[in-house]
């Protein structure tokens, strides 16, 4: 069981959302990775600093009126090839 302090570390983490990324993405999520995908849905990814700031990310989504599809942590340091695709 996990104490919880390796969620208050940065992290990467990829979100998809449903629906075409526009041009006026980037510009509300200009901190993060924006790319479009098949299916009319968007992956947001990029290094998130907490918890904290991970609901944060998750209201601003919610805001812009977008579904969420997923979302995954990435696993190891950010920045850092972890093996999993």
């Amino acid at each position: 069981m996990s104490n919880g302090r390796e969620f208050s570390k940065p992290a990467e983490y990829q979100i998809m959302v449903k629906g075409n990324a526009n041009a006026g993405w980037p510009l509300r999520f200009d901190d993060y990775t924006v790319l479009p995908q098949p299916n009319l849905e968007t992956l947001i990814m990029g290094i998130v600093n907490d918890q904290p700031a991970l609901h944060g990310l998750l209201g601003r989504i919610r805001d812009e009126g977008l579904t969420l599809l997923w979302l995954r942590r990435q696993n190891g340091e950010p920045g850092k090839p972890t093996g999993n695709s």
